[in-house]
């Protein structure tokens, strides 16, 4: 990525992925119950969290629920 300030131009390179999942280092059960991982940076996250955010289950698409696209040009919202 290229960005000029003042005439300058200054080239970016970035060192680490954008989206990079966390290692899991540990796991514990915090007092209410629920299951904790302790991560690599630091950071304590609760399983489901973690689980929906980097670990997501693919689901089946309803197609009867979704609707056909609009035709813009008979759109009765004007």
């Amino acid at each position: 990525m290229n960005k000029t300030t003042n005439g300058n131009t200054v080239t970016f390179h970035p060192t680490v992925r954008t989206y990079q999942m966390p290692k899991i280092m540990e796991e514990m059960i915090g007092d209410d119950g629920e299951l904790h991982y302790i991560l690599d940076n630091g950071n304590t996250s609760l399983a489901s969290r973690y689980n929906s955010l980097w670990l997501p289950t693919k689901g089946v698409v309803n197609m009867a629920a979704k609707a056909p696209n609009p035709d813009t040009t008979k759109s009765h919202y004007k």
